[in-house]
């Protein structure tokens, strides 16, 4: 290999990692803001994390914030978003559920719940440990699930 090329080569590598935790560093800083209850900070960070990068989850935290603001059409349009990409590629179905049942669409959310469970998802274990869904945490199906899942209530 030549050496331009190589020097190329570890600048992009170098650049590369810079990327990913740019938007990495933009998602954690946007959630640790969304559970202060600081939603205009997370709305930037969460918006800088989607230029980065065009993962699900990054839009799912976006439409959480949008519906805890009360800014309802912008959630419901990134949830139906997330809806038609699931059909192209996989979404997790948490990612929907955080935004359905911070719109208060609880049947939808725990449809939603129900088919990660249905579906054996890695993500149903993140379920009682995500404040994204604290809304239905006083729900029985919530507590239910998590009994079926075999995890603490």
């Amino acid at each position: 290999m030549r050496a331009g090329t190589m020097r190329q080569s570890r600048h992009i590598e170098r650049r590369s990692i810079w990327i990913r935790t740019t938007w990495r560093r933009a998602s954690y800083i946007g959630r640790v803001y969304a559970a202060k209850g600081m939603y205009t900070e997370a709305l930037e960070e969460f918006q800088k994390a989607i230029a980065m990068s065009d993962r699900p989850d990054l839009l799912a935290y976006l439409g959480y914030v949008y519906a805890v603001t009360g800014k309802k059409a912008e959630a419901e349009k990134i949830r139906d978003e997330l809806t038609r990409l699931s059909k192209r590629k996989y979404v997790p179905a948490y990612d929907i559920a955080v935004i359905c049942a911070a719109l208060g669409q609880k049947d939808q959310a725990f449809a939603l719940l129900e088919k990660m469970y249905e579906e054996h998802s890695i993500y149903i274990t993140q379920v009682p440990l995500k404040p994204t869904l604290d809304s239905l945490r006083s729900d029985p199906r919530f507590i239910e699930l998590l009994g079926r899942v075999g995890l603490p209530q």
